[in-house]
């Protein structure tokens, strides 16, 4: 993979930017409770920028994804050919390219130092079983199967510590089984705040072995620029908002992550889960937190 410098390309805040200019996006200027945001959300006709959240210093994005015409505005395509341009898009992957500076690593924070407090991490439902990180691209790497990114979502725990899903069948439980079995933790990085194409390509259930980050260069239509995350051997996007690192312990599917209400609308029944220990926040200066909520009808 090339290494090369930064150059600017759309990142989550520019398509924030262009959301707003297409009226696809509101900004909130009065303060708002972090338990609000998810109903605020729901009720918006557009998606959302609340610039003030209490007790907090970092503005939430939320809402993004809520219709077609925002997913169409997000990614700059026409409304009625998504299924068409991504489907195109993803038959041309485009590798990605290795960065040596990034706008996600403009600070850093280590070991006793990280507080997960310090982020906006909204509690979305009712019935929750705790504050949740949802929109967050977690990213590991196998040596049978390569670089693999996928969307886990993320339950607060302590300071450090994060209950993830890994429930399901995916890439990312499979790369902790072989990890967990040898009785070692998994190195992974996990990035908020990522440009649409980057999460879109993530949640696509791409076959094992795949980059999902070659998918993310098709949509994109030029490579998208990765950075080696500061404290493990784990490629995450340079121009994500915040980025958290560290490890999933072997301590398998002990940790209790949920209820959690589903996008079906239904609440979810609490699991059983692995434990992400964070041991290092990097961030831009300025970041945006993006808190994923889904339409419940």
């Amino acid at each position: 993979m090339a290494t090369t410098q930064s150059n600017r390309q759309e990142d989550f805040r520019g398509m924030l930017s262009r959301m707003e200019r297409e009226g696809q996006l509101r900004r909130v200027k009065r303060s708002v409770s972090p338990r609000h945001i998810t109903t605020l959300c729901h009720q918006a006709p557009a998606a959302l920028l609340f610039e003030s959240v209490e007790d907090y210093d970092i503005p939430v994005a939320g809402g993004l994804y809520w219709s077609r015409s925002r997913v169409a505005s997000a990614l700059g395509w026409p409304e009625g050919e998504l299924g068409k341009y991504f489907a195109k898009a993803a038959a041309k992957p485009v590798p990605p390219v290795m960065v040596t500076d990034a706008p996600c690593q403009e600070v850093v924070v280590t070991g006793d130092d990280v507080d997960l407090t310090s982020l906006p991490i909204p509690f979305m439902h009712e019935k929750d079983g705790g504050p949740y990180i949802s929109a967050g691209v977690a990213f590991a790497k196998d040596a049978e199967f390569g670089l693999n990114a996928g969307c886990y979502r993320m339950m607060f725990r302590t300071r450090r510590e994060l209950g993830m899903d890994l429930f399901t069948a995916s890439d990312l439980r499979r790369f902790y089984t072989k990890t967990f079995e040898r009785n070692e933790p998994l190195p992974i990085a996990v990035a908020i705040g990522v440009h649409a194409y980057e999460h879109m390509a993530a949640a696509f259930k791409a076959p094992s072995g795949v980059n999902e980050m070659e998918i993310a260069g098709g949509l994109r239509g030029e490579p998208t620029q990765l950075v080696r995350a500061k404290t493990v051997d784990v490629p995450v996007p340079a121009h994500a908002e915040i980025v958290l690192e560290g490890e999933l312990l072997p301590t398998g599917w002990t940790v209790d992550e949920g209820p959690f209400g589903e996008f079906a609308g239904m609440q979810g029944d609490l699991k059983h889960n692995p434990l992400f220990r964070v041991n290092a926040i990097t961030h831009r200066r300025n970041p945006i937190f993006y808190a994923l909520q889904m339409p419940w009808e």
